[in-house]
C-alpha cells in the first residue's frame, strides 16, 4: 500500500488542484482495490472501480496528464501518466476536510454518467469452470456500452458462456488469428455464447466449436437485436453468428457482419430459420452482411429459411392445419437486407438459400464458387414464395449436371397426417431482378425456374457459362405457370443469347 499526494492540472479548464492517492494491492493479478478513493480539492470524490493498476494507468494514459505515482508491484522504469478531469463546483469549499461530506447524490451519478464508456482487461485464471463467471463479472463491472479487452490466448469454457442482461457490450480481442474462444469438452446449448441483451459486439476474436457440438453456434443472438462481428473468425462450428436451427424461430433483426471468416460451419455461416408456430416472425430489420469469407466444410454459406412448418414437407409437433395455413400466407420482410462483397467457397447444398422472404439485396461483386455436387445445388436457390429479390453484379460459378447457378422454385406443401390428400401447392415466387450478373460453369441451367411471376433478367454476362441442356434460361411449365417473364441484353462473346437458349414455358 502507498499513499501520495499528487499535482494534477484539467486539460479542460487548466484548474490545478491535489489528489489524495491511497493505492491498496491484493489477489493474485495485484488488483487495484475496488474502492480506491480520489479526492480532490473541489469538493468531489471520485471512485473507481478498475481490473488492475497497470490497465488503469494505460487508460490515464490516454489524456496525457502527467504524474509521479510509482507502482511497485509493476516496477515501472519510467513515469507513467494518470487522468483525472477536475470538475469545479459552485459550492467548493477552500478546506479539504470537507469534502467527503459536501458529495451528494446527483454529482455522484453524473460522474457514473461520464464513466460509462470504459474498457476492462478480462483478467481470467485459466480455469474453463471459471471463465464464464470472470467474463460476466467483467461485463458487469464495465456496465452499458463498454468494452472488454481479450489478450491473445485460448479461452476455454466447460459451459455455454450466457452473457449479462448489459446493453452495448464489446468483445474485442487482440488479434482474431490468436484470441480465441472455445469449449474446453462437449456440453448442450445453442451457442457456446449466448446473447442475453442488444447491441452487442464482437471484434477481433476467434470462435473455435473444435467439432464438439454438432448442433450447436458460435455466437448465438438469442432475439436480441443489433449484434454485431467485426473482424471475426467462427470455425468448427454448426453455426457461426446469430441465429441457430434450435426450433424458436428467434429473429436476428438489425444484425450486422463485416470482414468475416466462416469456415466450416457445417449448417451455415449465417442462419435464421422461422419456426412460426413459435415466433411468428413478420418482419425482421435490415441485416447487413460484407466482405465475409465462407469456407470449408457447410451445407450452406447464408441460409435465410421462412418456409418452414409446414411448407418443407415436414410435421412440426404441435403443428394443426391452421398454423400451416397462416404460416404459408406470411413471407417474411427483410427490409432491404444487403449481402455485399463476399466469397463463398463450395458449399454442400447452396451458397445462399432464401425461403419465403422478401426484401432481400445480392450485389456488389459476391463471388460464389458453387457446389460439390448433387440434384438442385445452387449458387442461390430462391423458394416459397420469395419476392422483390436482387441478385446484382455478381460472380456465379457452379459445375454439375443437376445443378444450377439460380433456381427460382414453389414448393408443395406437405400432406398433413392423411396421406389421401393432395399437397397444397404455393405460389411461385415473384418480382426477381437478375442483372448485371457472370456466369460461369457447366451446369443444368444457369438459371432455372417454376410457377414464377415478374421475373426480369437482363444485362447478364454467360462468356464462360456451358450448359447442358443448352439453355442459358430454363422456366419449366408447373400447373400454375409462369407469367410476366422478361429477358434482355444478356450476352455471350458479345452476342446476345440466341432465343433457342431460351425457355419460358406458360409464358404470358
Amino acid at each position: 500500500m502507498f499513499k501520495e499526494k499528487v499535482n494534477v492540472k484539467s486539460k479542460e479548464t487548466g484548474t490545478r488542484g491535489i489528489i489524495n492517492v491511497e493505492n491498496k494491492f491484493s489477489g493474485k493479478y495485484e488488483n487495484l482495490h475496488k474502492n480506491n478513493v480520489f479526492l480532490i480539492n473541489t469538493n468531489f470524490l471520485l471512485t473507481f472501480s478498475l481490473n488492475q493498476e497497470k490497465e488503469h494507468f494505460t487508460l490515464l494514459h490516454d489524456h496525457l496528464i502527467k504524474t509521479n505515482i510509482k507502482m511497485k508491484k509493476f516496477k515501472l522504469l519510467s513515469l507513467l501518466t494518470l487522468l483525472l478531469t477536475v470538475f469545479l463546483m459552485t459550492s467548493c469549499q477552500e478546506d479539504e476536510t470537507s469534502l467527503i461530506d459536501n458529495v451528494n447524490v446527483e454529482n455522484s451519478l453524473d460522474i457514473k454518467s461520464k464513466t460509462d464508456n470504459k474498457k476492462v482487461t478480462l483478467m481470467w485464471d485459466g480455469n474453463p469452470k471459471n471463465l464464464k463467471s470472470q467474463l460476466v463479472k467483467a461485463i458487469n463491472d464495465v456496465g452499458e456500452n463498454g468494452t472488454i479487452i481479450l489478450p491473445n490466448g485460448w479461452y476455454k469454457t466447460d459451459k455455454p458462456i450466457i452473457l449479462p442482461e448489459v446493453s452495448g457490450v464489446t468483445i474485442k480481442g487482440w488479434n482474431r488469428n490468436k484470441t480465441v474462444i472455445a469449449p474446453s469438452k462437449f456440453f448442450k446449448g445453442s451457442g457456446i455464447i449466448i446473447l442475453s441483451a442488444p447491441d452487442t459486439k464482437f471484434e477481433g476474436i476467434t470462435v473455435n466449436g473444435l467439432n464438439k457440438n454438432k448442433s450447436q453456434g458460435g455466437v448465438y443472438s438469442n432475439g436480441f437485436p443489433n449484434a454485431e462481428a467485426k473482424n471475426c473468425t467462427f470455425k468448427n462450428l454448426a453455426y457461426g453468428f446469430g441465429g441457430v436451427d434450435d426450433g424458436m424461430g428467434k429473429p436476428i433483426d438489425g444484425m450486422k457482419v463485416e470482414n468475416c471468416v466462416f469456415d466450416s460451419c457445417k449448417r451455415g455461416g449465417i442462419n435464421f430459420v422461422r419456426w412460426f408456430h413459435n415466433s411468428k416472425v413478420r418482419s425482421i430489420d435490415r441485416v447487413l452482411i460484407k466482405n465475409c469469407l465462407f469456407k470449408g466444410i457447410m451445407n450452406v454459406g447464408i441460409t435465410i429459411d421462412c418456409g418452414n412448418d409446414g411448407t418443407d414437407g415436414v410435421e412440426r409437433p404441435g403443428m394443426t392445419k391452421a398454423v400451416t395455413d397462416m404460416a404459408q400466407n406470411t413471407v417474411t420482410n427483410m427490409n432491404g437486407m444487403l449481402i455485399e462483397g463476399c466469397t463463398f467457397g463450395k458449399a454442400k447444398l447452396y451458397n445462399i438459400a432464401l425461403a419465403k422472404v422478401k426484401n432481400v439485396v445480392i450485389k456488389g461483386k459476391n463471388i460464389l464458387k458453387g457446389t460439390t455436387g448433387g440434384s438442385f445445388t445452387e449458387n442461390i436457390n430462391i423458394e416459397h414464395e420469395s419476392s422483390n429479390i436482387q441478385v446484382v453484379g455478381n460472380i456465379l460459378e457452379n459445375r454439375g449436371l443437376e445443378s444450377n447457378n439460380i433456381a427460382i422454385v414453389g414448393f408443395n406443401d406437405h400432406k398433413f397426417l392423411d396421406p389421401t390428400i393432395e399437397p397444397l401447392h404455393e405460389n411461385g415466387c415473384r418480382d426477381i431482378r437478375i442483372e448485371q450478373n457472370e456466369f460461369r460453369g457447366n451446369v443444368q441451367s444457369c438459371i432455372a425456374g417454376e410457377e414464377a411471376v415478374d421475373i426480369f433478367i437482363n444485362r447478364n454476362n454467360f462468356d464462360k457459362a456451358w450448359p447442358d441442356n443448352k439453355l442459358y434460361i430454363n422456366f419449366w411449365r408447373n400447373p400454375k405457370g409462369n407469367l410476366n417473364l422478361k429477358q434482355w441484353e444478356n450476352k455471350k462473346k458479345g452476342k446476345l443469347i440466341p432465343l433457342s437458349s431460351i425457355k419460358f414455358l406458360n409464358k404470358i
